[in-house]
């Protein structure tokens, strides 16, 4: 396309002015980085033309060294900005190993045309500018300075006037005042352009730092796959502390950026978990919450010298989440209680002067504290379960006072981590978006109630940890790729049926010997069918339920029961295991409700719920209405016995905190057998009721498939691979095969790092 002379292009709503550098849409502005802006135009300009990366990459970044990785995220964000939905290609096409073209109608219209909007576009243009930054602007600094030095003295009228009088009457009482009113208006007029110079001189030295897709640089610090889901980075941004787990162990480890050196801080031991660490604020301890599950009585939190030596334990009962003041002088932490209320509580960095800053009753759960720069309140992140729906916020705790100002409101995004910004004009956050179960980095705006996107992929964000410049950002990146299996009872036969390339959570077998599957894709969960031999795949739900449907298949094979927010609140769906006949089982579940399980009469639902103080508890609901409680422990995995006597599941005793397999009188509510071990997120009977199928979590063992007759004989043991975790168990109808799920989670550092705001 010609497009010499050009000043201004058109297509469908959209029309480009290209000298000064704006987008409108049906009239109206739209906000682009310049940076978006750069490659809009390119692509625009060569309207039809297959551009490669590196081209874009050389035409858009200007010879600038970038990971292709940005241009994915840049285009990603273009097409966000533009409307277009996942897989359409209204205005961007992909070309698979090429690059991009833009494949919409374009009009191109010469410079001499379309000038009539001039003035009022470059008003708005000087608005939009001055909102970039984080400071006042500097009509209110100038106010706020003249406040501080006196010389808009808060006074009534009647006192200026008898000023006035007092002056006028005495000798030469009108030259003094005139002289008084030169003198103060000079040093009005000289503090007010002091005060506009000083603000430019900060402006221009402190820009914001700008955290959009388009405008961060992702770098992989630990890309073994071994990091727990927490890292945390020094507050002069030169070190990260990390834990590592491998093998059933963990440990916390430190990395110098600069060189790449680690250092083991805490050597890895099993039985142990590092629910939080982070770093004093010069660097000379690390502190860190220990859960020591074979001797709870060693469990609290430490400190550590930063250089090595002896970890001295400063407190104790402490639940998660340590981060210290940055003056150094207090720590704060979450403790759970016996009754399931959570407080936040600070103390000196030797463990003394404890104080409880606020309580929170058991609807609530805090996910993360992080400390406001100027350390007078902390930024806390919280899942509240009300009796209607879970949402999930964020506040603001004053330490002195203890009062809570909401930061981003009431929302059913899940959402974990936050962090201010310098200037606290905005902070990041680590959240999904609706229906979607990954997590990914956002920076909120509060006083506009913006929300713009930092990462744009397919992995899950956990904790963030901002370094003192306020650019510098570090997060791990989860991946839990999954490989579906068939098996033989004696372990024999591993056959695998699918990839590794997409998250499996669950699946089982049909009457018909097909498979149904739960499946996450572009970050939403949903239901599919295949053969065993992993051909004529079909999905039978949309995506669009929220993430957690935990499916389940009942034993005749004939319904799969799902969890589902597709009407609201987390209720229970059915649907036939070849995409017919979707149904509403439940509507008036006021809990999260995990999985359900539906019995022979096709109307009895056994099933999950999360109440406190017990946790995810199985309920029993009969065709008429009534609820009966079936457990008094945290339940973990599940299933009831093919002639639905008897109960299987697993949990921990809430005295001796030791994990136990459960087997349950569903009639009288007895336990007549218990196993001591842990059971993952996978359990089911074999078909004649006589034994339990599950994955086991022992001492040093990633996963294991065991298999424990109820009579007390020595279990039937599979280790699984290395690093390998058995997520999902399902027997086939005949009983003579097993269905197997196993993933592995890839955690990995990363380091986001942010542009100054041009």
């Amino acid at each position: 396309m010609g497009t010499e002379n050009c000043r201004y292009y058109e297509f469908d709503e959209y029309k480009i002015d290209a000298r000064r550098r704006i987008l409108f849409k049906n009239g109206e502005r739209v906000q682009l980085s310049s940076r978006i802006f750069d490659l809009l135009l390119v692509l625009v300009e060569n309207e039809g033309r297959i551009l490669d990366h590196d081209e874009l990459l050389d035409k858009v970044w200007d010879g600038m060294f970038v990971e292709q990785s940005n241009l994915k995220k840049s285009v990603s964000a273009l097409r966000h900005i533009l409307g277009e939905q996942p897989n359409e290609s209204l205005y961007i096409k992909t070309v698979p190993r090429r690059g991009y073209s833009f494949v919409a109608d374009v009009r191109a219209i010469p410079e001499n045309q379309n000038e009539p909007l001039y003035v009022k576009e470059t008003r708005e243009e000087i608005i939009v500018e001055e909102e970039i930054f984080d400071y006042d602007s500097p009509e209110q600094i100038i106010e706020t300075r003249a406040k501080e030095i006196n010389l808009l003295p808060e006074t009534s009228q009647t006192d200026a006037n008898n000023r006035a009088q007092t002056a006028e009457s005495s000798h030469g009482g009108k030259k003094n005042k005139l002289f008084r009113r030169i003198a103060v208006i000079s040093l009005a007029v000289f503090a007010v352009v002091a005060v506009i110079a000083f603000a430019a001189l900060k402006l221009r030295r402190s820009p914001a730092p700008n955290f959009s897709v388009e405008n961060v640089r992702t770098t992989k610090l630990i890309n073994e796959g071994l990091a727990a889901n927490n890292a945390n980075i020094s507050f002069d941004g030169k070190f990260i502390v990390y834990a590592v787990s491998e093998k059933g162990k963990n440990g916390l480890v430190v990395k110098q950026l600069a060189t790449g050196s680690v250092r083991i801080l805490v050597p890895e031991q099993p039985n142990v978990f590092f629910w939080g660490y982070n770093f004093a604020p010069e660097s000379d301890y690390v502190y860190y919450i220990l859960h020591n599950f074979s001797d709870p009585s060693k469990s609290g939190l430490y400190k550590i010298p930063f250089l090595g030596g002896a970890a001295q334990r400063i407190a104790e009962k402490v639940s998660g989440y340590i981060t210290a003041s940055p003056d150094g002088k207090r720590l704060a932490f979450v403790r759970v209680l016996e009754n399931f209320h959570s407080e936040i509580v600070t103390i000196n960095p030797d463990g003394s002067d404890e104080r409880r800053i606020a309580v929170f009753d058991d609807k609530y759960r805090i996910w993360g504290v992080a400390w406001a720069e100027n350390a007078e309140s902390l930024l806390c992140t919280f899942r509240k379960q009300t009796d209607e729906k879970t949402v999930y916020y964020v506040s603001e705790i004053a330490i002195e006072s203890g009062k809570e100002k909401i930061i981003l409101p009431d929302q059913t995004n899940n959402l974990l981590s936050a962090v201010w910004l310098p200037g606290k004009q905005s902070l990041l956050v680590s959240m999904s978006e609706p229906n979607a179960i990954s997590r990914q980095i956002w920076q909120f705006f509060p006083g506009t109630g913006e929300r713009r996107r930092v990462t744009n992929d397919n992995v899950a964000y956990w904790f963030l940890s901002l370094a003192r410049d306020g650019k510098t950002l570090v997060s791990v990146q989860e991946t839990r790729p999954a490989t579906i299996w068939t098996t033989d009872l004696n372990f024999t036969n591993f056959r695998q049926i699918s990839t590794g390339a997409n998250e499996f959570q669950r699946a089982f077998w049909t009457a018909d010997g097909k498979i149904v599957y739960q499946m996450t894709e572009n970050r939403q969960e949903a239901l599919w069918t295949m053969t065993t031999e992993g051909a004529q795949k079909l999905k039978l739900t949309d995506g669009n339920d929220s993430f957690d449907l935990n499916p389940r298949i009942s034993d005749n094979r004939r319904m799969m029961t799902f969890a589902s927010k597709r009407t609201g609140n987390s209720q229970i769906w059915g649907i036939e295991p070849d995409g017919r006949n979707l149904r509403q089982l439940t509507f008036d579940l006021k809990t999260p409700t995990a999985e359900s399980k539906l019995l022979g009469d096709g109307q009895t639902l056994v099933y999950t719920s999360y109440i406190s103080p017990f946790g995810w508890t199985l309920f029993k609901r009969t065709p008429d209405g009534q609820e009966k409680q079936l457990t008094k422990v945290t339940v973990e995995a599940w299933d009831v016995s093919p002639d639905e006597h008897l109960l299987a599941f697993s949990g921990t005793d809430r005295q001796t905190q030791k994990p136990q397999i459960y087997v349950q009188n569903l009639e009288t509510d007895e336990i007549i057998k218990t196993f001591d071990v842990r059971a993952s997120h996978a359990l089911c009977w074999t078909r004649d009721g006589q034994a339990i199928i599950f994955g086991s979590r022992r001492e040093g063992t990633s996963g294991e498939i065991m298999i424990q007759p109820l009579n007390g004989a020595s279990p039937k043991i599979y280790n699984s691979p290395e690093s390998e975790r058995i997520i999902s168990l399902d027997l086939s109808p005949d009983g003579q095969n097993l269905l197997v799920v196993r993933n592995t989670i890839n955690s990995d550092v990363v380091l986001i790092q942010a542009a100054d705001e041009q």
